[in-house]
């Protein structure tokens, strides 16, 4: 079970008596919060499928895949031909869905090396914060100055999820959001960015080429500028993603402890050693072959305490690629166990799922990712402002997850069936590369 724990929704949990075994510590304290996180009313979502009938969905589409699979390899008067590298592709990707299942334990090692003292860049332009109170959630957008498309995202996410003045949220605490970028590529972007900074003063511009390669640099960047501005939360989020403010603000009240908190949505893979990966890391840099359980960097909250100690650690921990990944080794440092926000939903398709995604599906999510158009974030802001009167949504609301499985399930059905046909009418079907 400490292994499946990952799987469990927090409604599966809460309407459980009892649940185990090999349940660590930390997975037993993670589970009595989620007891005690039951809404005032006693009542479960109205739809909370069992941990079971999941299992057996899981297994169900398991059993369809390999059935398409057996089909394509039947001998019997079909003519298809899998060649070996298709095979491998195949095997790898069952292993890497199996791994992230079951992902295996770390044991804690220090990372550190405490001769190097790493330098982290200073911004050349920092927001306008007019503070006369302590802040309750700093919110960190990673943009681009390069990409017209960028700055469109910037100006909507300004008027609907990102708007101070209009959002009402609990407790009327106070937030701010930031957006953070590199330098632009040419004179006439840095100009144009400039104006933009003179106009929303709230950007905050580092001293280095804006590209891929250097995402850690202007993570480490915002968290150091962070850490001098005192706030319980520290939200961080990629410009094509919406977050819903209130619910994640009143998600963070109802948690008892705010000093301790690194919260996403969870993921657990291979270190790349590929040199033609994006995310290759070198042996030398990583020893690891496994990176401990960490937040995608799309949407994920740190405790704002956490900010200061990561920032220190960090100038003693060689720099990797992925950005999320060398936030979850910080973490891993301060043995810092990440937890699920179940509101979290992240699809690196989004923006093309999105047509499939359901009115009550949309108001239920906190966050919502990635790839996102401003049109996109745009609408799903509407769809968020259209809430009943009343608050409540349908009574029957099947989580997006689900309902994916399900399609999925059914397409790999239907394709069973017709494969199965096409043989036993000796169909001469040619599947090419």
């Amino acid at each position: 079970m400490h292994n499946l724990i990952n799987v469990v929704t927090t409604c599966q949990i809460q309407e459980l008596i009892g649940i185990g075994d090999s349940l660590t510590p930390e997975q037993i304290n993670y589970i009595h919060k989620v007891k005690k996180s039951l809404p005032k009313n006693g009542k479960l979502p109205s739809v909370c499928i069992s941990l079971f009938m999941e299992l057996v969905l899981l297994l169900s589409l398991s059993c369809t895949f390999l059935t398409i699979f057996l089909t394509f390899c039947c001998r019997r008067r079909c003519r298809l031909r899998i060649k070996r590298t298709s095979f491998s592709v195949l095997c790898s990707s069952i292993y890497i869905e199996v791994a992230r299942l079951f992902p295996p334990s770390i044991k804690w090692i220090d990372l550190r090396n405490q001769k190097d003292s790493l330098s982290i860049e200073s911004p050349v332009e920092e927001p306008h914060l007019y503070l006369e109170q302590p802040m309750f959630l700093l919110v960190i957008v990673s943009s681009s100055p390069n990409k017209r498309v960028n700055a469109g995202r910037r100006d909507v996410i300004r008027k609907t999820w990102g708007n101070v003045e209009e959002t009402r949220v609990p407790n009327d605490v106070i937030w701010k959001v930031v957006f953070v970028m590199g330098k632009p590529q040419n004179a006439e972007m840095n100009q144009v960015i400039m104006a933009e900074h003179r106009s929303r003063r709230d950007l905050l511009i580092g001293d280095y080429k804006d590209e891929y390669r250097n995402i850690v640099i202007k993570l480490l960047m915002a968290f150091q500028w962070a850490s001098k501005i005192k706030c319980s939360y520290v939200l961080k989020t990629d410009d094509d993603v919406y977050i819903e403010i209130p619910k994640l603000v009143e998600w963070l009240i109802k948690r008892s402890d705010e000093h301790s908190l690194y919260g996403g949505i969870l993921y657990q893979g291979e270190v790349v050693r590929d040199k033609t990966h994006r995310h290759y890391v070198k042996k030398d840099d990583l020893s690891l072959e496994h990176y401990p359980v960490f937040c995608k960097g799309s949407m994920f909250v740190l405790s704002w305490n956490l900010i200061p100690k990561m920032v220190g650690f960090s100038r003693h921990i060689k720099r990797i690629g992925p950005d999320d990944a060398y936030i979850g080794l910080l973490a891993f440092q301060l043995d810092i166990k990440p937890v699920e926000i179940q509101g979290f939903q992240q699809f690196s398709h989004m923006h093309n799922l999105i047509n499939v995604v359901t009115t009550c599906q949309i108001q239920e999510l906190i966050g919502i990712g990635d790839s996102l158009t401003p049109e996109q974030i745009n609408y799903i802001h509407k769809v968020k402002k259209s809430l009943p009167k009343n608050g409540k949504l349908p009574s029957v609301c099947i989580s997006l997850f689900m309902e994916l499985v399900l399609l999925l399930s059914s397409s790999c059905t239907f394709l069973t069936i017709f494969l199965t046909f096409c043989c036993r009418r000796r169909c001469r079907l040619r599947i090419k590369r």
